[in-house]
C-alpha cells in the first residue's frame, strides 16, 4: 500500500478560498428593492414593501434547522405576515 503526501501552501488555500467566494454554488434569488424602500421618507408604501420583503425572507428560512421552540415561533411569524 502506497501513501501519497500532498503539499498545500497558504497561497493555494487563499487562491481556492477567493475563487469560491467569487463563484458561489448557491445563491439566494435577488429581489430588487422597491423605490419606496430606497427612499429616506417613512410612508405607508415603504412600510408595506418592507413587510412584504420580510415575509418573503421568512418564507425562505429553513425552519428544520431550528430548535423545536424556535420552529413554532417562526411558523407563527409566517402566519402573521401573510
Amino acid at each position: 500500500m502506497t501513501m501519497l503526501y500532498v503539499e498545500v501552501s497558504l497561497q493555494d488555500l487563499q487562491r481556492e478560498f477567493n475563487l469560491a467566494l467569487s463563484q458561489p454554488r448557491h445563491r439566494l434569488p435577488a429581489s430588487p428593492l422597491p423605490a419606496s424602500i430606497r427612499s429616506p421618507q417613512a410612508n405607508l408604501a415603504s412600510l408595506l414593501d418592507s413587510l412584504h420583503l420580510g415575509a418573503l425572507t421568512i418564507r425562505g428560512f429553513p425552519v428544520k434547522t431550528l430548535a423545536a421552540a424556535a420552529q413554532g415561533q417562526v411558523r407563527e411569524l409566517r402566519g402573521k405576515l401573510r
